[in-house]
């Protein structure tokens, strides 16, 4: 540990240096892992906010097979009474569909950066 002249053995200061590049290569590995979950939340994001600008144009020009399939992706409890559709928006897209509704003006928007 300290030797009779007050300083650190080799041993010891080879024991700190070995702990601390364990720790630094244990929170380089941490931080490589939240930078690829971050750039994958982001890649979701865009591809989620892509398929809601694109919805209308994407339902169109889709067959009976893919329609249903977007229709299962964005709605769920899909019901038919009375001449009456009614239906749950699935979450993401029910989020985009609140914050426009707010619009950026009210007081309860969670929308910034609307201009």
């Amino acid at each position: 540990m300290i030797d009779s002249k007050g300083r650190i053995t080799q041993p010891f200061h080879d024991e700190i240096a070995n702990e601390l590049e364990l720790k630094q290569q244990e929170l380089n590995d941490r931080l490589k892992m939240l930078t690829s979950d971050n750039k994958s939340f982001q890649l979701t994001a865009s591809y989620l906010l892509d398929l809601a600008q694109r919805a209308d144009q994407l339902f169109k020009e889709s067959d009976e097979g893919l329609q249903q399939k977007l229709l299962e992706y964005l709605l769920s409890n899909i019901e038919l009474n009375d001449k009456k559709l009614s239906y749950v928006i699935n979450d993401p897209f029910r989020q985009i569909v609140e914050a426009k509704k707010k619009g950026p003006n009210d007081p309860d928007s969670d929308i910034w950066c609307s201009k």
